[in-house]
C-alpha cells in the first residue's frame, strides 16, 4: 500500500522544520571565522557520524549470531574506499553497491 498524502506532507514539513532550525545557527553569522582547532575538530564529524550509524547496524545480531553478510561486505568495501579516496560520497555509494551485490548473489 502506498503512503498517503498526509504522510508525504508530514515528511516534507518535518524536513523543512529541521532545515530551518539548523540554519538558524549558521545563517546569521556567515562571516564568522572558525578557529583552526574548531576546523580540525569538524573534519572528524562526518566519519564519526558514519561510524556511529554503521557499526551498530553491522554488530546488532551479536552475540547470538554472525553479522549479516551484506552488512559485513558493505562495511569492508566502504572501509577500503574511504581509506583510498577520503570521499564520504564514494564511500556510501560503494557500500550500498556492495550490499546490493551480496544480496543479489545470495538471493
Amino acid at each position: 500500500m502506498a503512503p498517503s498524502n498526509e504522510y508525504w506532507l508530514a515528511m516534507l514539513l518535518g524536513a523543512l522544520v529541521t532545515f530551518l532550525w539548523r540554519s538558524l545557527f549558521i545563517l546569521p553569522r556567515r562571516d564568522a571565522r572558525l578557529s583552526p582547532r574548531v576546523r580540525l575538530a569538524l573534519r572528524y564529524v562526518a566519519p564519526s557520524v558514519l561510524a556511529a550509524l554503521a557499526i551498530p547496524a553491522i554488530l546488532a545480531p551479536f552475540p547470538r549470531a554472525a553479522p549479516a553478510p551484506d552488512a559485513l561486505a558493505a562495511a569492508v568495501v566502504a572501509g577500503l574506499v574511504v581509506w583510498r579516496t577520503r570521499s564520504i560520497l564514494f564511500t556510501i555509494a560503494a557500500g550500498l553497491l556492495a550490499a546490493a551485490a551480496v544480496r543479489v548473489l545470495l538471493g
